[in-house]
């Protein structure tokens, strides 16, 4: 939809970020989940540059995850293919 739709942590709803950016900055722009992205510069800039498959791990506010399968992000039919949990660390 090119909006943030609902988020776990943040009270937002409804909040377009695809149409303002493109505009904005004349490029085009992709949405992804925070872990996809992670893993996404992991594999481009970090610890998996060269690789065609990683898992990437995040412990924030939550157990979240990313994960590239043949030089591919996975991403799933929701977006959410490698979330390994939506758990509130207190």
């Amino acid at each position: 939809t090119g909006s943030i739709v609902n988020t776990p942590n943040f009270p937002f709803k409804e909040i377009p970020v695809l149409e303002p950016l493109t505009f904005e900055f004349h490029v085009p722009v992709r949405m992804l989940n925070d872990c996809a992205v992670a893993v996404l510069g992991e594999k481009m800039y970090g610890a998996g540059k060269g690789l065609r498959n990683l898992v990437y791990v995040t412990l924030s506010t939550g157990l979240g995850g990313g994960a590239i399968v043949d030089g591919h992000v996975l991403i799933g039919k929701d977006g959410n293919a490698v979330e390994v949990g939506h758990l509130t660390i207190d």
